[in-house]
């Protein structure tokens, strides 16, 4: 038992017991506390690659082949066919180099890793896929941060290694699929190089924070593999006895291969030298035969070649007259579209004339509507002028009454507070008329009720109720004062809306009447106008 609570169980050959004892207790490991995986004698096929057999039949038919030959290899030293292939020793160390490659080229697989919250990886997603560790047995992930995923908080987890060979074209294969518990797990030590003897093929490692831990005998459930994927890798796990052992080549096979490949360079050697010496055997004996047959045959070829030229033409010429109608099509289409677009043009500038004409017949109408509107206005003003009767108060004061009541700028005490209500509520009443027939909505909208009249803000930010009395008795002198201001700011509106200048707000009366006598004084000039023109 060790001091973590976890079986008393070998893990690898002849390994003493870890040494140190864990910081995380088994009940408290989660998953948050991995922070590395290690995977050893990572296997991606237990079956042997088509390359890698193909070169281990060779060497064996090589090594049958150097050992039935018995003595002669023994005199290959000083035989001339031993001399001539040394001048080659760069062909064959680059054969038995590539030989030697090709057999490798599926032990150093590519290696990667994903962990799942759930056994079932066909239908949930990772929430964790390493990188990748390119040609190599053993790989190691380190630095695995988990402390922020969501399922950092289960004691269990799910391992799925892939990894895929150097062979071109191929891919990636799952060949550990497991269940992990953690709390089940082995301490073993603190570091990698506690950990004495040999592995099992696809063995793995944690890596928690307080240490390493292996999973301890068949403790661990296996994932289902991919039924699809016949080199689907098992359970894998550290234990004790002996390691499966792979076959390879000896010394002497190699060095038995060497002289092999030397042998069949000098072949080729001695094939081209006969084949040499034939042909000039042959060109010396029978020379005019050979050159009507060359002859012959270079007539033969010039033919075919004026051939070959002659389809080559043709064909250039069919596409040549090919590009000639479809460019014969293409300006039909574009003569065609341009005939439309010229229609449309024309069709467009007709239009364009009509709607010319008609803008300038509703332009004169409009100016001359715009005329009526002066005169109708100017008629209102001088009815409004008779209906709210506006004439100076005769004090010299630059003071005006209207309808026969004064209206104070200031000094409220000495007027009676009934007459200025009524004076202000007139007022209100020809502010609000003449918004109307001018056609300026008032920032500060006026509630009409004669001598108890009202005028509205809703655009100050200001607490409390924003409708203000345009009267005295009765009402907070504040708020009557700032109503009478927005009387002012109204009257100034609609005196700015006829492009006319004002000196001083709190003349009302006075501005009114000027506003009155200006709209009526247009009115008049567009009247002459209007008779000029006819």
């Amino acid at each position: 038992m060790d001091s973590d609570g976890s079986d008393d169980e070998t893990f690898v050959t002849g390994a003493p017991v870890p040494t140190g004892t864990p910081v995380i207790s088994r009940g408290s490991r989660k998953v948050r506390h991995v922070v590395g995986i290690s995977l050893r004698n990572v296997r991606v096929d237990t079956r042997e690659p088509r390359h890698r057999s193909e070169s281990l039949a060779k060497w064996r038919r090589m090594s049958f082949s150097d050992s039935n030959t018995g003595s002669n290899n023994d005199r290959s030293d000083t035989s001339p066919r031993r001399r001539r292939s040394s001048a080659r020793p760069d062909v064959v160390g680059a054969e038995v180099e590539r030989a030697l490659q090709d057999m490798n080229m599926d032990r150093l697989p590519d290696c990667m890793f994903a962990l799942y919250a759930d056994s079932d990886t066909s239908i949930t997603r990772p929430y964790y896929i390493s990188e990748v560790c390119y040609g190599t047995m053993n790989p190691e992930f380190c630095e695995i941060d988990l402390s922020e995923d969501p399922a950092r908080h289960n004691s269990s987890l799910t391992v799925v290694a892939y990894c895929r060979t150097q062979t071109p074209g191929a891919k990636w294969q799952q060949v550990i699929g497991l269940e992990v518990d953690l709390t089940r797990l082995m301490f073993v030590g603190r570091t990698m190089d506690s950990i004495k003897g040999q592995f099992l093929p696809n063995s793995i490692i944690f890596h928690l924070t307080d240490g390493l831990y292996v999973i301890p005998g068949l403790q661990s459930k296996s994932v289902d593999a991919n039924a699809d994927s016949p080199t689907t890798g098992t359970s894998s796990t550290l234990a004790s006895g002996s390691s499966e052992t792979t076959t390879s080549c000896s010394y002497d096979t190699i060095m038995k291969l060497n002289n092999f490949e030397a042998c069949v360079a000098d072949a080729d050697m001695t094939i081209a030298s006969v084949s040499a010496s034939i042909d000039q055997e042959l060109a010396s004996g029978t020379g005019a035969y050979w050159e009507k047959s060359q002859h012959k045959q270079q007539l033969r070829r010039n033919g075919q070649l004026l051939q070959s030229s002659l389809a080559s033409e043709k064909r250039s010429l069919s596409a040549v007259q090919r590009q000639i109608k479809d460019l014969k099509q293409n300006l039909d289409m574009r003569r065609a579209r341009m005939d439309a677009l010229t229609k449309q043009r024309q069709a467009a500038l007709d239009t364009a004339a009509k709607q010319r004409e008609e803008t300038t017949a509703l332009v004169q109408h409009s100016s001359e509507l715009y005329q009526q509107i002066l005169v109708e206005r100017g008629r209102i003003a001088d009815a409004l002028q008779q209906i709210f009767i506006i004439q100076p108060s005769g004090k010299g004061d630059f003071s005006f009454v209207i309808c026969d009541l004064p209206l104070p700028k200031s000094d409220y005490d000495q007027y009676n507070e009934d007459e200025v209500g009524a004076a202000y509520g007139m007022v209100a009443q020809l502010v609000h008329l003449i918004s109307q027939y001018l056609g300026v909505p008032l920032r500060y909208p006026v509630q009409t009720f004669g001598s108890q009249s009202f005028i509205v803000d809703p655009i100050s930010t200001i607490q409390g109720s924003r409708t203000f009395p345009l009267w005295i008795r009765g009402a907070l002198f504040y708020r009557f004062e700032y109503g009478v201001y927005l009387l002012h700011k109204d009257i100034e509106q609609l005196i700015n809306a006829q492009e006319l200048q004002i000196a001083d707000l709190t003349h009302t009366l006075a501005n009114l009447k000027n506003l009155l006598l200006v709209v009526s004084a247009r009115a008049a000039q567009a009247s002459t106008n209007g008779n000029h023109s006819s």
